[in-house]
């Protein structure tokens, strides 16, 4: 009989056969470079649910769940603290809904939270610490690097297919460079992600053609957020690159200050001449409040209904994802285009989808997944891998800069929060196994151009770190 393993560890080792098999890890990493190009995965425009990403999905679940139905017990690798208050939520959201005046909203919103879990324990299961440390910043910074060359490109060339419209804060029609993303605040999402990510390789890219790169990338996504006009990803922009001068203060020496005051003079003069004046125009808008134009006064109304409904609901709201319903049903819906509309507010969403009860749980998974990045962040400088404690750093303020931008998206089923919420359990993980195994070696794009480069899917045990 064979024995039982002693740690979790071992374990975890057990299973890394299947679950780090290249079909697999590719499956998955093809799931995250297509992220960024919503506009294109949609395999039938007749049947919205036949999308690129979500057979990726099925094919991995036909592939994995036979092999754990075979196993007989709870892989290692699902170990996530999140899952009682995740299951606790998800719960309420089955009362809320069953309660619902809005029936039809039961299937597609309780569909949602599912297939978000799903999704979340897909990526326990399949990202291991290689894939944490090197295969997913590069293929999502590499996506996303991309799709913002589109939204350039579409901005400054005005290509129908890579814009979409808005109204500049004097009144005037401009277009929005979009890419591959759903929309061009969706996009800035996506940039804001990535930014605290290239800053750590700028600090342990492995040569001077890596880390010039990640500058180069970081140019290119702040030349993205300025073609997507996105108001909130500009404000958002602005508090992340403030964590992110916050965690660099341990490496600031005096000697630096010249150097920086020049970059930052530059920086100012190439920004002065390069931003456009109708880009300008909208954010000073701004501090016009909700007179500034439709969509920020649609915007405030968004409240006014949300909170009106909480006050009719308090406890357990009136169904996941009916905000939609309740704006349509609203009177004030009928000053503005009188459609289905989300509250471009996740925190509003599930306060009117489950009440202050859901509400409570899911800021519970939020504090708890920060929790887990600073944990994280803790163990490794203990153990002293300062590249680990650097990356774990750089993914802890890419959450803090979704759950910031939460205020002005919709997006709780969105892949980029999915995959934040299972990096928190993936980070601690990596670190609580810090004494067993020593930080691998970071392959950054410009690496992966060498000859000599190993890929980042090989599974030859001296090229893989344990």
């Amino acid at each position: 009989m064979q024995q039982a393993p002693s740690v979790p560890w071992q374990a975890e080792t057990q299973e890394r056969g299947l679950f780090d098999h290249p079909i697999i890890q590719f499956l998955f990493f093809a799931i995250v470079f297509s992220v960024p190009f919503y506009r294109w995965r949609h395999l039938s425009a007749d049947h919205e649910f036949l999308k690129v990403d979500w057979l990726l999905v099925v094919i991995l679940m036909l592939l994995i769940g036979p092999y754990i139905l075979v196993q007989r017990r709870f892989p290692q690798r699902l170990r996530n603290n999140l899952w009682p208050w995740m299951l606790l939520f998800f719960l309420v959201n089955i009362a809320s809904s069953l309660l619902t005046i809005y029936p039809e909203a039961i299937v597609s919103g309780l569909q949602k939270l599912f297939f978000g879990y799903i999704f979340i324990a897909l990526t326990l299961l399949i990202v291991g610490r290689r894939g944490v440390y090197t295969i997913f910043p590069v293929v999502f910074c590499t996506a996303v690097v991309l799709g913002a060359m589109l939204a350039i490109l579409g901005y400054y060339l005005q290509v129908d297919w890579l814009t979409v419209g808005v109204t500049t804060g004097v009144g005037e029609s401009a277009m929005r460079g979009a890419g591959g993303s759903i929309g061009a605040n969706n996009s800035a999402l996506l940039y804001l992600f990535c930014m605290p990510i290239l800053v750590h390789w700028i600090h342990h890219g492995r040569n001077h053609i890596s880390r010039l790169w990640a500058v180069a990338q970081i140019v290119i996504l702040l030349l993205g957020m300025i073609a997507t006009f996105s108001r909130g990803g500009f404000l958002i922009l602005i508090f992340v690159v403030g964590l992110i001068l916050f965690e660099e203060r341990r490496r600031f020496h005096p000697r630096l200050l010249g150097p920086m005051m020049v970059l930052l003079g530059a920086s100012i003069i190439v920004g002065t001449l390069a931003v456009p004046d109708s880009f300008v125009d909208r954010i000073k808008s701004l501090s016009q409040g909700t007179q500034a134009d439709a969509a920020m006064s649609r915007r405030a109304a968004y409240l006014k209904v949300g909170w009106q409904i909480f006050k009719e609901h308090p406890m357990l709201g009136t169904g996941t994802d009916t905000f939609k319903y309740n704006w349509f049903d609203s009177d004030i819906s009928r000053y503005y285009e009188h459609e289905m509309r989300y509250a471009h507010n996740t925190y509003m969403e599930v306060l009117v989808g489950s009440g202050i009860i859901g509400l409570i749980l899911f800021l519970a998974i939020l504090v708890r997944a920060l929790a887990n990045y600073s944990q994280s962040i803790s163990i490794f400088r203990a153990h002293g891998d300062e590249k680990m404690a650097s990356l774990a750093t750089a993914y802890r303020i890419s959450f803090i800069g979704i759950i910031t931008y939460l205020l002005v998206l919709s997006a709780i089923e969105h892949k980029l929060f999915l995959l934040s919420l299972a990096f928190a359990q993936l980070c601690l993980r990596c670190a609580e196994e810090a004494g067993e195994c020593s930080a691998p070696e970071a392959p950054q794009p410009a690496d992966l151009l060498a000859p000599s480069t190993a890929l980042p899917f090989s599974t030859n045990p001296s090229q893989t770190a344990r």
